[in-house]
């Protein structure tokens, strides 16, 4: 709004076409009042002999404008730069294995605020859960004997059956508590992936299997962001200090 009402009523030589182009919006009747236009265009023909009948644009003014639409393309592009680094930290924590764990370093390696990378990263690493409860168990058992992912799949099957066993050897009844803790303590070979694949063997309620999850992947998200700020924090440091 101000950069048009600066631009009001700035007299102006005629440029060459097609500078001619950029007008004084307000002095164009096609752009005045309605009824006024109304009145105006039949007396000119339509609407192109009203517009080239405007008073043009001073340069510093089609300056500004210039500026102003450059403006907007940059934000535009940096809003797309900061969405694919949000998506970047969304997918990278539905990746088995890798999971919130590595998504939560990355984002703040981007530097993407701590609190928004934590809420992205628990949100793409609880998606995979209901699927991996209902579906993941059957197409393993589906695919133990087939020729190319046979071996694979049934060193995976083999896998969650041990695993189940030993925590249910271990958890007794408390099972959803030691799910949790399997699921929220960031080691090799746990996470949310081999966790629910586990209970699905054991035929967990999906109820247990799912709030186990979520509080075990709220806990990981909260050491792996501590981590990752106490290890930026101590690498700046040694970069200061060098």
């Amino acid at each position: 709004a101000r950069i048009f009402k600066w631009v009001v009523g700035r007299p102006v030589l005629w440029p060459p076409w097609p500078l001619a182009a950029a007008v004084n919006l307000t002095a164009c009747p096609l752009f005045a009042n309605p009824f006024e236009t109304a009145q105006f265009a039949p007396n000119r023909g339509g609407i192109l002999p009203p517009i080239l009948h405007c008073t043009p644009l001073h340069g510093a003014a089609i300056s500004c404008i210039i500026k102003f639409v450059c403006t907007i393309v940059l934000t535009i592009k940096r809003g797309f730069q900061m969405l694919s680094k949000y998506l970047s930290v969304f997918f990278i924590s539905m990746v088995p294995i890798i999971e919130l764990r590595g998504a939560i370093p990355v984002g703040v390696g981007l530097g993407l605020p701590l609190w928004q990378v934590y809420i992205i990263a628990i949100i793409g690493n609880m998606i995979p859960v209901p699927f991996i409860f209902f579906f993941a168990r059957k197409v393993l058992e589906w695919g133990a004997d087939k020729p190319v992912i046979g071996k694979f799949f049934t060193f995976c099957l083999e896998k969650g059956h041990k695993g189940g066993e030993k925590l249910k050897a271990k958890a007794g009844r408390g099972l959803p508590w030691a799910l949790l803790l399997f699921v929220g303590i960031p080691l090799p070979g746990t996470g949310a992936w081999t966790g629910t694949l586990a209970a699905s063997i054991l035929d967990m309620k999906f109820k247990d299997v799912l709030i186990a999850c979520m509080g075990g992947v709220l806990l990981a998200g909260i050491i792996m962001g501590l981590a990752s700020a106490g290890l930026l924090g101590a690498l700046s440091g040694l970069f200061a200090a060098g």
